[in-house]
């Protein structure tokens, strides 16, 4: 399992997949000729009781392949309590070769070599699992007048190597996940948006999306953000799963923030 690390460092080991050409004045800090990309969205949503951060990047391990390291981490802050606790951290590294069947990034099948996911806890608030999986993505333009497009994938996985106190949670996790996206579909009103539905399986069938999550998350740029990479985002989470410490808690959430 993995343990708690700095999000500093986080950054200071994806840097490293390369050799650093020049160094700057703080050791932490360098110029390296490897390409970090983002991965999953990245956002600070604030909520009550907690706010959930995430962030994520992949790196392509081999040139002129398509064999990528993946790294994205949940964190769920306690912003207003006194001492601002992180009250779980959700570590998720993961190595995974992309198949583009088409204009890239369009068309694409990922197949996850190996996934991990841990919150780095120990004793009875210890959670952990591994999965191997298969991605297939897909995006539709609605017409050839507009950027408005349509963009969907589903991800379905093979468990295994459960740590001691979630072994059941394919059960609320599932053996898969689904998301739609409506990209760009308000025309001159925004710079950039996109609706984005996502869920889970979940029960004794660990495939019933209505036993596990269900997310929506709305992101927009109005005009005046339209030099900023920032932009608005608003999320509700109903269901279980959301992070892995209350896996096996039902809860209903909404957040809003900013988003990258």
């Amino acid at each position: 399992m993995l343990r708690p690390i700095r999000v500093a460092v986080l950054f200071g080991v994806a840097a490293t997949f390369a050799p650093p050409r020049t160094a700057s004045a703080y050791v932490d800090e360098v110029q390296a000729s490897t390409r970090i990309e983002q991965y999953k969205p990245i956002y600070a949503l604030f909520g009550n009781p907690d706010t959930k951060l995430q962030m994520s990047f992949r790196v392509k391990m081999l040139p002129l392949t398509g064999l990528y390291a993946g790294y994205s981490q949940v964190m769920m802050w306690r912003l207003w309590e006194e001492s601002k606790p992180f009250r779980d951290l959700n570590y998720n590294p993961e190595i995974f070769y992309r198949f583009e069947l088409g204009d890239a990034p369009s068309w694409y099948v990922d197949l996850g070599l190996y996934e991990h996911e841990s919150n780095g806890r120990s004793e009875r608030a210890s959670r952990s699992w591994d999965r191997s999986y298969i991605r297939y993505s897909m995006t539709h333009a609605l017409s050839s007048t507009s950027r408005a497009r349509i963009h969907w994938n589903v991800k379905a996985w093979v468990p295994y190597n459960y740590d001691y106190d979630n072994t059941d949670i394919a059960r609320r996790r599932g053996l898969y996940e689904a998301q739609i996206s409506l990209v760009d579909a308000f025309g001159s009103w925004l710079d950039r948006s996109d609706i984005t539905l996502r869920f889970f399986g979940g029960g004794p069938s660990h495939v019933n999306p209505l036993q596990g999550g269900q997310e929506i998350t709305v992101r927009f740029a109005p005009r005046l953000l339209s030099s900023s990479a920032a932009q608005i985002v608003v999320q509700y989470f109903h269901g279980y799963g959301e992070n892995l410490l209350d896996y096996d808690v039902k809860k209903s959430v909404f957040r809003a923030g900013l988003g990258f």
